[in-house]
């Protein structure tokens, strides 16, 4: 999951129900390092949990997307984005703004919009509460494992189903 959710480089069935804490999330099927990773058999694996935690369900570190920037922020960020020839709308994963890959390493990212939607695409997924925390659990099609995601995909999910 690693910030928003952490990919490592290398129709949904929708059920809203609560989770008692033995529901089967996947256990990590590698590292890169030191963080865990899920392989659900699509084109990226995903980060077990957030950067700033070690567990599924915890929400870790609160990232900007201005993180490092001085003086007025929003305007030196903006700048920066033009500067790389970003403009709004372009995906940030993989590049210097990335705090994935700032704070994990260079195998390390933040995932695309395409792999979010591989992710939605190729699992069967239910919103759920998990430990008390609402989100979504992700089911893969090709592999069975299970993943764990806060509730930051329920929106997106509900957003794309609408």
């Amino acid at each position: 999951m690693g910030g928003c959710d952490t990919t490592c480089s290398n129709t949904c069935k929708n059920n809203s129900t609560n989770s008692s804490d033995s529901d089967e999330i996947s256990k990590a099927t590698g590292a890169l390092n030191g963080y865990e990773y899920v392989d659900l058999g699509l084109s990226v694996k995903w980060a077990r949990y957030n950067i700033g935690t070690s567990e599924p369900q915890k929400y870790g570190s609160y990232m900007e997307f201005t993180e490092g920037a001085t003086g007025n922020k929003y305007i030196d960020v903006r700048l920066a984005l033009l500067s790389a020839g970003l403009e709004k709308g372009d995906s940030i994963s993989a590049t210097s703004f990335d705090s994935a890959t700032k704070r994990w390493g260079n195998y390390w990212r933040l995932p695309t919009k395409k792999e979010f939607e591989e992710l939605i695409e190729n699992c069967t997924y239910k919103v759920t509460t998990y430990k008390n925390i609402n989100g979504a659990i992700f089911k893969s099609k090709k592999m069975g494992k299970a993943y764990f995601y806060l509730s930051l995909a329920v929106l997106i999910l509900r957003k794309k189903n609408m």
